[in-house]
């Protein structure tokens, strides 16, 4: 409900940001429509992995610190951010990462890849809840050995305000939050294709999934403990 004024004339920068609660945008989150001159920002074309809902803002940037992405992406526990992630033998190291670097759009959707491997704080610094952008799939190489754990930090994964997101082939487990342990689901319509969601729990709703103003479709999806 409140509308901060950036000049044109004397730029703040923003970048390089995250927020515990994510899905509302890890560098700027606004519920009204605003104008955002910068100097510097994480990205030079920001995303709803940045900002959230996208469609409040009208940016003008001069710079963007990371790099970004047009392409697929591959990710492993054992990568390195500083490698491209272009193929299997050159992966980045976080989902995090890949989805802050990654540009998709309704033309052009792409995919991150995630090899075999528990993805959490202690084992690849990953963060959570895992927050993807609108036109990209999170495909697992194996529903049982790609398990994605947020050892209790928040939800696994949340979506607000996302449209034609797939997450495939993966375990989602030890997600706890207010709502939707595994997953949040707010105004989005996820495809949830070969999953297992469990062990996960929530204060008020959805140990499992919480969905609002959404309609995910489910295919072989297990939902347990």
């Amino acid at each position: 409900g409140n509308c901060p004024i950036f000049t044109p004339q004397n730029r703040s920068s923003v970048y390089l940001n995250n927020v515990s609660n994510r899905g509302y945008g890890s560098d700027i989150f606004s519920d009204i429509a605003i104008n955002v001159f910068v100097d510097t920002f994480t990205v030079s074309n920001p995303t709803d992995f940045h900002t959230n809902p996208l469609a409040n803002f009208n940016f003008a940037i001069n710079y963007g610190i990371q790099t970004q992405v047009n392409a697929d992406l591959f990710v492993s526990p054992t990568g390195d951010n500083t490698n491209n992630g272009l193929n299997v033998d050159n992966p980045l190291k976080t989902i995090q990462y890949a989805s802050s670097v990654l540009v998709a759009d309704t033309l052009n959707p792409h995919t991150i890849y995630l090899s075999e491997g528990i993805y959490s704080s202690s084992t690849n610094g990953e963060y959570f809840p895992v927050v993807i952008s609108s036109n990209v799939t999170l495909s697992g190489c194996d529903q049982t050995s790609v398990i994605l754990d947020a050892a209790g930090y928040g939800s696994v994964i949340r979506a607000r305000y996302l449209e034609n997101v797939t997450i495939t082939n993966l375990t989602l487990c030890n997600g706890y939050s207010n709502s939707g342990g595994g997953i949040h689901c707010k105004n989005s319509d996820l495809n949830l294709v070969n999953i297992t969601i469990r062990d996960n729990s929530a204060r008020v709703y959805g140990g499992g999934i919480h969905c609002y103003n959404s309609s995910p479709r489910l295919e072989n999806v297990t939902i347990t403990r």
